[in-house]
C-alpha cells in the first residue's frame, strides 16, 4: 500500500505524550509531512489540559460519548476549550454502549467532526434520514464515521 497524502494517516492514543513521540520519529526520518492525531479520553481524571497538548493543525479531542451524560459540566467546559485552540471534536461509543437515535441527536447538537461508531448502519441510517430536515445551527457538516469492528470470537 502506498499512501500519498499524509492527510489520510490518523493516529488516536489515550496517551496523549505519544503525539511528542510521533513528532520525534518524524524529524529523525526527515520526514516533513503532517500527521494527524487525536487525544482519546475516557475519565474526568484523563481530562487533557488542552492548554498543554503539542497541538498541530488537523488534530483532534476524542471524548467517551458517556462523559457528556456522567460529567457534563466538566465535558462541556473541555469542549469549550479544545474548540478555542482549534481540536476537531469526535466522540465514540464504547463496545458495550447500545447506540440509539437520540445519541445521535445529541452528537450533531454538539457539532462533533468524527464518530467512532459500533454501528456504523443505525448511525448511517440516521445521517441519511436526517440529510433531508434541519440541522440544529451548531452542527456544520455531517461528522466523519469510523468503523470499529467488534472482537472475534
Amino acid at each position: 500500500m502506498c499512501i500519498r497524502d499524509s492527510s489520510q494517516i490518523n493516529f488516536s492514543s489515550f496517551n496523549h505524550g505519544f503525539r511528542q513521540r510521533i513528532e520525534q520519529q518524524l524529524a529523525t526520518r526527515g520526514i516533513n509531512d503532517v500527521v494527524n492525531f487525536g487525544y482519546l479520553s475516557y475519565l474526568t481524571a484523563e481530562f487533557p489540559k488542552v492548554n498543554e497538548l503539542l497541538i498541530k493543525n488537523g488534530d483532534g479531542i476524542t471524548l467517551d460519548f458517556e462523559l457528556l451524560r456522567t460529567h457534563p459540566t466538566e465535558t462541556r467546559a473541555l469542549i469549550a476549550a479544545a474548540r478555542e485552540r482549534g481540536l476537531r471534536l469526535g466522540f465514540y461509543f464504547p463496545m458495550a454502549y447500545n447506540e440509539k437515535e437520540e445519541d445521535y441527536e445529541v452528537l450533531l447538537a454538539e457539532a462533533a467532526d468524527l464518530v467512532i461508531t459500533n454501528f456504523p448502519d443505525r448511525l448511517s441510517d440516521f445521517l441519511h434520514s436526517r440529510s433531508n430536515t434541519e440541522r440544529p445551527k451548531s452542527a456544520k457538516q455531517t461528522p466523519e464515521i469510523v468503523i470499529i469492528p467488534p472482537p472475534q470470537e
